[in-house]
């Protein structure tokens, strides 16, 4: 009895310790900056670490701008559809002072958003055909 226990015990310890290291890996795949600590600072990283970290800080200028595009679209449909102007007449200039600024700021956003992929695209096409 004793040795199938203890092979019981071997094996939920192995299964255990394969899902720890699952369980790290998801984390470090949804979270990746969990354990990064002190180690990331641009004098001491070489040119090509120093590109890396540039594109991953254009990357998220890219999804800010994205979730900001998407933000003002769903609360342009959201005030279009829902008819806040005559449910509150008194909100209605500050309303409708909302939308006209809204559709300007997805127009800059649209702006940024285009030129920082145009430029990542050009880095990338440059480093890829012209540095050979």
């Amino acid at each position: 009895m004793d040795l199938i226990q203890i092979k019981v015990n071997n094996i939920k310890m192995k299964l255990m310790e394969k899902l720890n290291i699952f369980k790290n890996n998801v984390i470090y795949c949804f979270v990746p900056f969990i354990n990064l600590g002190d180690n990331i600072n641009p004098e001491t990283l070489d040119g090509f670490n120093k590109l890396l970290l540039g594109i991953l800080i254009i990357s998220i200028i890219l999804l800010w701008c994205f979730i900001s595009i998407v933000g003002y679209l769903l609360t342009l449909y959201i005030l279009k559809y829902t008819k806040l102007e005559e449910k509150y007449p008194k909100l209605k200039p500050f309303i409708v002072y909302f939308q006209n600024t809204n559709y300007v700021l997805i127009v800059i956003e649209i702006i940024i958003f285009i030129a920082t992929i145009l430029g990542v695209i050009g880095i990338c096409i440059n480093l890829l055909y012209f540095n050979n």
